[in-house]
């Protein structure tokens, strides 16, 4: 699986950091919904721009974390995608797990409130769509209030089932509307070229090829590894090559500290040697 994003990663490494209305920087210990979901978004941005290897977002694109409320983070990508779906859980399907993409965000309308009047459609919490890299699976990433409270990681069934019970109201919207397409280009490209450079080293393996050909394909091989899958290829294939190097490693590893266990020895006899008996 191609990773574009580290907003699981980013999850796991803040998932001790606390809810703290009015925070927007989870490395100072705190952050609440909106502050939290930018942080992924912009972190998300600058990342799929390293990915592409050009820039499709521009500053302009990042959240801004002093103004914008969820609400506005709603407003915001609605307006530059084109793309909102909405529907209240307990009397339809109109968000439902298969609309659900890496990067999407979710605005909650949980009801009237005193401190959310006036705000786009009444959105008073938001959450983010984050993929585990290893597994595939959708989890949503939030910093939520109340019980256990904080930065967490739920599944995706859980969350739709928790909203469903409550009737909540849902705002599903892209940021990364505009980068999905060459995202998935490229992610096509990086496939083809793995399997291209693992057959051209298997069929190198059979047939006469340079030494230079050989290293070019295996380093394009594992520059273009981004989920580590022509790595574990090329281990399984050569698995005779790494036991041995493996073996030789020890041999050498066991011969170092042979030579330190003697060295003591050695200098405990010079030393002895050097005293004067008389």
């Amino acid at each position: 699986m191609q990773n574009y994003s580290d907003a699981y990663s980013i999850s796991q490494k803040y998932d001790n950091v606390k809810y703290g209305f009015g925070s927007k920087n989870p490395e100072k210990g705190k952050v609440d919904c909106s502050g939290w979901v930018i942080y992924l978004q912009n972190s998300d941005m600058k990342h799929i721009n390293e990915f592409l290897g050009k820039e499709i977002f521009t500053k302009k694109d990042y959240f801004n974390s002093s103004i914008d409320a969820a609400s506005e983070i709603i407003r915001k990508s609605e307006s530059r995608s084109g793309l909102l779906f909405s529907g209240r859980l307990s009397s339809d399907n109109t968000i439902t797990k298969d609309m659900l993409k890496e990067g999407m965000i979710i605005g909650e309308d949980n009801g009237d409130k005193i401190w959310d009047r006036g705000r786009h459609k009444g959105i008073d919490h938001i959450v983010q769509v984050v993929k585990n890299p290893d597994t595939g699976e959708l989890m949503i990433s939030q910093s939520h209030a109340g019980h256990n409270g904080g930065v967490t990681l739920t599944s995706v069934d859980n969350y739709l089932d928790g909203k469903r019970k409550k009737g909540t109201f849902l705002y599903l919207t892209d940021p990364l509307y505009k980068a999905r397409e060459a995202i998935e280009q490229k992610i096509n490209e990086l496939e083809e070229n793995k399997i291209e450079n693992f057959n051209t080293l298997k069929n190198g393996k059979e047939q006469p090829q340079s030494s230079v050909d050989r290293l070019r394909s295996l380093i394009d091989g594992f520059k273009n590894d981004y989920d580590g899958s022509f790595s574990k290829q090329i281990l399984a294939e050569y698995k005779d090559v790494v036991d041995n190097f493996k073996e030789r490693q020890q041999e050498r590893l066991e011969e170092q500290l042979a030579i330190q266990n003697e060295q003591p020895e050695i200098q405990r006899d010079r030393n002895f040697s050097g005293r004067s008996l008389g």
